[in-house]
């Protein structure tokens, strides 16, 4: 499923409902664009809206325990 959000200045911004496996960097190519930048909101039972603020590990930290 998907819909659009807004189109402005012919930059589309969606809001894509797809399975696991969906490359969406090759819907925006076959679009005819690119993708600008990409958010998973939710996998599965688990939604970003529901995370717990104090779990969160920042970008940099991540990086860090990955080393």
């Amino acid at each position: 499923m998907a819909s659009v959000i807004s189109y402005t200045g012919g930059l589309v911004r969606l809001d894509l409902r797809v399975s696991s496996g969906t490359y969406v960097r090759s819907i925006a190519d076959t679009l005819g664009g690119h993708c600008r930048t990409l958010r998973r909101l939710e996998i599965g039972p688990f939604a970003v809206d529901e995370a717990d603020p104090l779990r969160i590990v920042a970008p940099e930290d991540a990086l860090a325990r990955l080393q």
